[in-house]
């Protein structure tokens, strides 16, 4: 989610995917999709009160539903959220220029800011993502006035994230970032 919403262009979201809903399994009677809406830990989560419904409900409910997402400080659907408003307000998110960092053993960054008249202006957004099964360290050499990483502030995090909170006050100004298994953070910092 955290990827798709930093990418510049038009998100198409599915719903369920702002919870993390996974597609049910094969055996199903509906083709491998996104089940019914999951609103709540109840019996068809909440979707619908029948015994035997036509799209069931997928078997992770008591986990993934979208009261329980919503009371959580940090959660998907907080992510989802909060990226969504950031890309409608900020201009980087918008129209700005992506720099795609280099692969490193299954982590990688994006980032997001403006150039005006071959200068990087306002806020520099930086997604960093490691897709891995251990943790990884990005350089954060390449980024744009990479100087000023010493007064960087955390925006969001995956929720199972523990080094990093929204609106924490990071200092990055060893231009690297430690990230654990399947972990992604979004900070930025100004120009």
């Amino acid at each position: 989610m955290v990827l798709q919403m930093i990418l510049p262009g038009t998100n198409n979201i599915y719903y369920g995917e702002e919870i993390g809903m996974r597609n049910l399994a094969n055996d199903s009677r509906v083709p491998p999709q996104k089940g019914a809406m999951q609103w709540d830990d109840s019996l068809n989560g909440g979707f619908t009160s029948a015994i035997s419904p036509p799209v069931p409900s997928n078997i992770d409910v008591a986990n993934i539903n979208w009261k329980r997402q919503y009371a959580e400080p940090q959660s998907t659907l907080k992510i989802f959220a909060k990226l969504a408003k950031l890309r409608q307000r900020e201009d980087a998110l918008m129209t700005g220029t992506t720099l795609i960092g280099r692969l490193v053993d299954g982590a990688f960054t994006i980032t997001r800011f403006n150039n005006f008249e071959n200068r990087t202006t306002g806020n520099i957004y930086v997604a960093a993502l490691n897709f891995a099964e251990h943790p990884v360290k990005l350089p954060l050499t390449d980024l744009p006035s990479n100087s000023k990483l010493h007064k960087s502030t955390i925006v969001t995090a995956t929720s199972n994230c523990v080094a990093y909170y929204a609106r924490q006050t990071v200092d990055f100004g060893l231009k690297e970032i430690e990230l654990e298994p399947n972990e992604g953070v979004v900070f930025r910092y100004s120009a």
